[in-house]
């Protein structure tokens, strides 16, 4: 299952609700969130049963446009 940005519009409350369901929704869930989504609380229910985790770093060198996807172990 991919999601993307599942935890926009929810207060911390419902975002902890919804990552605690998540590995029970599908075998392998991939979830898109920007770095204010990735929340204490979303991290808190993922971060220790996460497979993998990658940050999609957007580069401008003048104009010499590209993203970057860089394998983090880090908290966001």
């Amino acid at each position: 299952m991919l999601m993307d940005s599942p935890f926009g519009y929810l207060d911390p409350t419902y975002q902890r609700r919804v990552s605690q369901k998540l590995p029970e929704m599908a075998e392998q869930v991939v979830v898109l969130v920007t770095e204010s989504q990735w929340s204490d609380a979303v991290a808190g229910e993922l971060a220790d049963i996460a497979g993998q985790r990658y940050k999609l770093q957007y580069h401008d060198e003048q104009k010499y446009e590209y993203t970057e996807i860089v394998p983090t172990g880090e908290t966001y």
